[in-house]
């Protein structure tokens, strides 16, 4: 499975981190999707601590684009800490969950 996480307050938390160790562990691919504007060190070490290539971290600059980006990856699974990333991504069709 193709599984993304919210950067800011849902993977950087120590729950967001071990769903992403549990979900690693199940051997799905995981995504980093954030509405930064910018790919931060944190993000690079974070990634890094739970073996997700650089490549695999995307900053989107809004809400409204992380949404669109995590569809057209096609991300079976999502979390987040927004209720309305959450909602707009259900309405897609993508199992999102807060965290």
């Amino acid at each position: 499975m193709k599984v993304g996480f919210d950067f800011d307050d849902t993977l950087n938390t120590i729950s967001g981190t071990n769903i992403a160790q549990h979900r690693k562990a199940k051997g799905d691919t995981l995504y980093i999707i954030s509405a930064r504007h910018e790919i931060g060190d944190d993000m690079k070490r974070k990634a890094e601590s739970l073996g997700i290539p650089l490549s695999n971290i995307h900053a989107t600059g809004s809400n409204k684009a992380k949404v669109e980006e995590v569809v057209n990856l096609g991300l079976n699974i999502f979390y987040d800490n927004n209720p309305e990333v959450i909602s707009e991504l259900r309405k897609a069709g993508i199992k999102a969950n807060k965290v």
